[in-house]
């Protein structure tokens, strides 16, 4: 029967589950936040609250840190833990559904902890040393606006809500079969039987970036709609990401739609948005220990893809072993302006000095501050230029192009790629070394 009591409280049943699904990792975001914001102050009384799992997974000592010493590792950690700690901030379902009021007070206090989490970033090392703490005119630039908007809800807003039909019994939550909430599973072996090259850790690159060129010319050469080329595209996309398990990479970014590619055919690039969702709502890289990030602009895209790559960053953001990146609607020239943008905010806002604006400040006032620098750009298809994609970390890359489409692609190219990588001698402006110019003889794939 249509119209009855069921029906009609199916939409309160979706947010409740909305509501499930945001608040731990909101709390979350809450708890790491105050932990950054207040480290100088736990490290000064011999205590240290960071993670464990992040320590090891940085290959940091307690001790290093509570001794105060600012390291490579110290920095990663501390940029991994802000990036976490602003994303797991980002629940804008809990201000769905609730007193226009009670939204309000949400994303206040969601633009304060944010806040708090930047300012953590841009300390630095000061940050094992004082507290991060708001400047009054950033408070006041939060709050000002934030009391006008309360009043204006709460006097346009009913103050008696008609009262709810009473469910029978709340809902369960839907992550039980979830493989994104299970414990991931290895990656697939590849069906060659062929292994990862065995490359010492300290010869890896660190952070992967791939310009996946060549799925509509595969397509017009196999005369299939481009559409096509797309998808194959997604399973040589999976084959990689198995393989970059396999070697043992911490950080893989993919340049999947740039800002520029909205200039293809509508249809394509709606077919293209379609692969991409299915892509990320299938099971395969939801089981596997890989931790998901969006980089990339929201305005134009489907509401449903924005919310999958939002919902996949969410549901691994506990992930512990490969990180990534997936490019979607991005563009580095837009990145850096925002970066600007920033910049100048912060320095009307009296919270810095331009004289003193350097690289470290630049950099921490970027979208993605977390993406390290990328070691090796990989880009398919034949063609030798890096589009826009991640200028800022690019800066010292080493250049790997090759010819193949990605469509035709696995990840024994991936492994060709980062061991060709471990042949060059990468100095960044200093003179070549004998140590230097002995690079790694690991046997070639």
């Amino acid at each position: 029967m249509r119209g009855g009591a069921t029906d009609r409280a199916r939409p309160d049943d979706d947010r409740v589950h909305e509501h499930l699904e945001a608040m731990p990792a909101f709390l979350d975001g809450l708890y790491l936040t105050d932990t950054l914001t207040d480290l100088a102050s736990d490290l000064g009384r011999g205590i240290l609250t960071l993670p464990e799992e992040a320590l090891a997974a940085h290959r940091l000592s307690e001790a290093d840190l509570l001794a105060c010493r600012w390291t490579p590792q110290a920095e990663a950690l501390i940029a991994d833990l802000t990036e976490r700690a602003h994303d797991w901030l980002d629940q804008p379902a809990l201000q769905r559904g609730v007193h226009p009021g009670m939204a309000v007070l949400l994303r206040t206090s969601t633009d304060l902890f944010r806040a708090r989490v930047r300012t953590a970033r841009r300390l630095g090392p000061a940050l094992l040393h004082r507290t991060a703490e708001l400047s009054p005119a950033v408070r006041f630039r939060l709050f000002a606006p934030a009391r006008v908007r309360a009043v204006r809800a709460w006097r346009r807003a009913a103050l008696a809500q008609p009262a709810a039909e009473p469910m029978a019994t709340l809902p369960e939550p839907r992550r039980e079969a979830d493989p994104a909430f299970l414990p991931p599973v290895p990656p697939r072996p590849h069906p060659s039987g062929e292994r990862a090259p065995d490359i010492p850790a300290e010869r890896l690159p660190r952070h992967v970036g791939i310009i996946m060129d060549g799925n509509g010319r595969w397509a017009a050469q196999q005369e299939l709609p481009r559409s096509e080329g797309h998808r194959v595209g997604s399973d040589a996309t999976r084959d990689v990401v198995h393989g970059a398990l396999e070697l043992g990479l911490s950080h893989l970014t993919l340049y999947a739609f740039s800002t520029e590619n909205w200039r293809r055919d509508a249809s394509e690039v709606a077919r293209l948005f379609r692969t991409m969702h299915d892509t990320l709502r299938d099971g395969d890289l939801r089981s596997l220990d890989v931790r998901l990030r969006w980089a990339g602009s929201p305005e134009g895209l489907p509401v449903d893809l924005t919310e999958a790559l939002r919902q996949s960053a969410r549901d691994s953001r506990h992930r512990t072993g490969l990180t990534l990146t997936l490019c979607v609607n991005y563009g580095g020239r837009a990145e850096l302006v925002q970066a600007a943008a920033g910049l100048a905010r912060a320095a009307v806002a009296g919270e810095l000095d331009p004289d003193h604006i350097d690289e470290r400040l630049l950099a921490a006032h970027l979208p993605h501050p977390h993406l390290p620098e990328v070691d090796l750009l990989w880009r398919t298809g034949g063609e030798h230029r890096i589009s826009n994609f991640l200028p800022w970390h690019l800066s010292y890359s080493e250049l790997h192009f090759t010819d193949t489409l990605w469509p035709d692609v696995d990840r024994r190219d991936l492994w060709r790629a980062v061991t060709a990588y471990t042949h060059r001698g990468r100095r960044h402006g200093a003179a070549r070394t004998v140590e230097g110019a002995s690079a790694w003889k690991g046997a070639a794939v």
